[in-house]
């Protein structure tokens, strides 16, 4: 009932009245004995569950309080809702209490990291690692998949290459999360032998690690590169992907290879309207005035929102 509440938008109408009936039946929602504990708990994280989904962390945290029983899913419950709504003091206020209590997961650690997407929270993300070194989490591929990530989006290149060569298990998303790291800091050639590397192991990429390696080739202008993976990418069969075929549009477009980008734009089945910004912008930085200014208008009849990348474009040409 409170899952189908949560998702049906009951819960101002059944909501309320779930929880009353669980507070004024103790002997069926308290720690009484093992099996009534377990099924209890349940009963109450998915009520804490609703009211996070609900974005009523006031009500959470409150309930968090009173529970007559908590587990490290309560706890994450709580402090992922907090960090969801970019709530990160409270959500940190909430960490220090779990810290001291001990009650904290690798769930915790990657909660945490999921927000350190930013240069200030660079010395945050290297407190969390060194918890997660004390802890012994550091062994674990999620942990470490998620130090990876946060550490190049917080600019800290250096450290989220360490961190990969030291992980003594790796999986897609590690690769593809220090390769697109790597890109993100402008390290395209660095990404470009990195995806090279993985190609050689046993690890296969997948389609979001080769639209990385072909932002790498646009960052690079490395068109010889771009157009390898492109013929991979055909014969993988999934060249005719709409995001693919609009970053291989703005991988040839950028290295100078405008008429291969008209030819992905022109064999599209479904034309979006990023697809035709891309073709737009191509066609303005490769010099195609005319051509550029018959597209936006073919872009206006076709109703396609103008955004700043189409005017900065048109004004360009």
């Amino acid at each position: 009932l409170l899952t189908i509440c949560g998702r049906e938008g009951w819960f101002p109408h059944l909501g309320p009245c779930l929880h009353a009936s669980i507070v004024k039946n103790p002997e069926f929602f308290e720690p009484v004995d093992p099996d009534i504990t377990r099924n209890a708990l349940v009963v109450w994280n998915s009520l804490l569950a609703l009211y996070v989904r609900r974005g009523m962390l006031a009500d959470a945290l409150k309930l968090f309080d009173e529970m007559p029983m908590t587990d490290n899913i309560s706890q994450n419950t709580v402090f992922n809702g907090f960090l969801k709504n970019r709530e990160i003091e409270s959500g940190f206020v909430l960490l220090k209490r779990m810290l001291k209590s001990g009650g904290f997961d690798q769930a915790t650690l990657t909660i945490v990291l999921s927000v350190c997407d930013v240069p200030e929270f660079c010395l945050v993300t290297k407190m969390i690692h060194a918890l997660a070194i004390l802890s012994g989490y550091d062994k674990e591929i999620s942990v470490g998949n998620t130090l990876v990530t946060s550490y190049f989006k917080c600019g800290c290149s250096v450290s989220g290459r360490r961190v990969f060569d030291e992980m003594a298990q790796r999986n897609v998303i590690t690769w593809t999360a220090v390769i697109s790291g790597l890109i993100q800091n402008e390290l395209h050639d660095d990404g470009l032998r990195l995806f090279s590397l993985m190609r050689s192991g046993l690890i296969h990429p997948n389609s979001v690690t080769y639209l990385s390696a072909l932002a790498a080739c646009s960052g690079s202008q490395r068109i010889m590169e771009g157009q390898q993976i492109h013929a991979l990418l055909w014969k993988l069969g999934i060249e005719s992907e709409l995001c693919i075929e609009s970053v291989l549009m703005d991988m040839y477009s950028k290295c100078g290879g405008i008429e291969d980008a008209w030819k992905i734009f022109e064999s599209t089945e479904e034309i979006d309207e990023v697809s035709m910004t891309v073709m737009l912008v191509g066609l303005a930085q490769n010099g195609c005035e005319e051509e550029a200014i018959q597209f936006f208008i073919r872009m206006l009849e076709a109703g396609v929102e103008i955004d700043a990348n189409v005017v900065a474009a048109v004004l360009g040409v």
